[in-house]
């Protein structure tokens, strides 16, 4: 199972590697294409300026899929399953020890009749 594990791990940066790689390979591009046109909240990305903004994107990009992604997926879905477990195990120990009270104060008053009287004095 570790080795599997380690395959897709493996796989896994491959294919973040390559994905990089494509992205700044159509960066380039569109830095050398004069006919491509990029419009961004009403500003004209036409010819980039150097490669401040293409790293800038990159920058975000890694961040979301890097970070904030997979803290989003653990926010959004393993969180309710465990508050669901958390409340769940609740509700069980509640019941156990309404349920179990009752047994509780029967043992306690049996040992405090049972328990050897002579033994505890002369321990005093």
């Amino acid at each position: 199972m570790k080795r599997l594990f380690k395959v897709f791990f493996i796989l896994l940066m491959a294919l973040l590697l390559l994905s990089a790689a494509l992205g700044l390979g159509l960066l380039s591009w569109l830095h050398d294409a004069p006919h491509v046109q990029v419009h961004i909240n009403g500003q004209d990305y036409t010819a980039l300026d150097g490669w401040a903004e293409a790293g800038d994107c990159v920058v975000w990009v890694a961040f979301a899929l890097l970070l904030a992604l997979p803290v989003l997926l653990l926010v959004g879905m393993a969180l309710p399953l465990l508050l669901g477990a958390g409340a769940l195990l609740l509700v069980l120990l509640s019941l156990g020890a309404v349920l179990g009270a009752p047994l509780l104060l029967l043992g306690l008053v049996l040992y405090l009749v049972l328990r050897d009287k002579a033994n505890a004095r002369r321990q005093r």
